[in-house]
């Protein structure tokens, strides 16, 4: 783990953005990948595309669009970064919201309790069919494909968000890509919107909480760690 975190270190091209549109993000679902998305959008990036091939673009694809894609349009690339359980907290939040527009009714668990049922059946192979579908896919999946060689020959150009400050870290990017200061998207937006009832429920028990950060995605929570000193949204 820390020769692959070794290697993210040497590709990332500082941790505060580019003062450029010219980079191509991944969409890390339930990391303010749609915020990330939407604010590209208004800095006039073009959508990923086959005509865009050889130039930087925008997307909010969570499947298929890794790190080796975006690379085929450009050595920049820029990602946002979060504490794993807040990725299956926000996955949590998603599902329950769209259950509600569909039927009105909730789901009918909380976030410990799935992940306490994932816990008991865990095996070898937790990813086949991950917890909440693309928001239980580790985020150093999204890297694949870099390797030492692109990233000690400069070929990769990294860019960091970390979702924990995102409202302020998306202010900072308009400004740098000349976005107006009247357009807005509001960061960690399922966080904003939830109720005081959605907000217990897609809550995880701290013993949970630490099983899934150190255990399921130990991987994930280091580069966590080193990139984002390992704030979460909770104390």
């Amino acid at each position: 783990m820390i020769e692959f975190v070794g290697m993210v270190v040497n590709c990332v091209d500082g941790i505060v953005p580019p003062v450029s549109a010219n980079c191509t993000n991944l969409a890390v679902a339930g990391s303010g990948s749609a915020s990330l998305s939407k604010y590209l959008t208004a800095a006039h990036a073009p959508k990923c595309s086959k005509d865009t091939g050889n130039s930087s673009c925008v997307h909010h694809h969570h499947s298929a669009f890794g790190a080796t894609e975006a690379l085929t349009h450009g050595p920049c690339v820029l990602t946002t970064l979060r504490e794993p359980a807040g990725r299956l907290e926000s996955g949590y939040r998603y599902i329950d919201m769209r259950k509600w527009k569909r039927t009105h009714k909730h789901t009918n668990s909380t976030v410990s309790r799935d992940v306490t049922y994932l816990k008991s059946t865990y095996d070898a192979k937790p990813f086949v069919n991950p917890l909440y579908g693309f928001f239980g896919i580790p985020q150093t999946a999204y890297l694949a494909g870099l390797t030492k060689g692109l990233c000690h020959k400069g070929l990769v150009q990294l860019h960091i968000i970390c979702t924990e400050s995102l409202t302020n870290e998306l202010s900072d990017l308009s400004k740098d890509l000349d976005i107006s200061p009247d357009v807005h998207f509001p960061a960690n937006g399922r966080s904003e919107a939830q109720s005081e009832e959605l907000a217990k429920r897609s809550r995880l028990e701290p013993k949970l909480r630490s099983w899934v950060n150190n255990e399921l995605y130990p991987l994930d929570s280091l580069l966590h760690d080193t990139f984002c000193n390992g704030r979460g949204i909770y104390k």
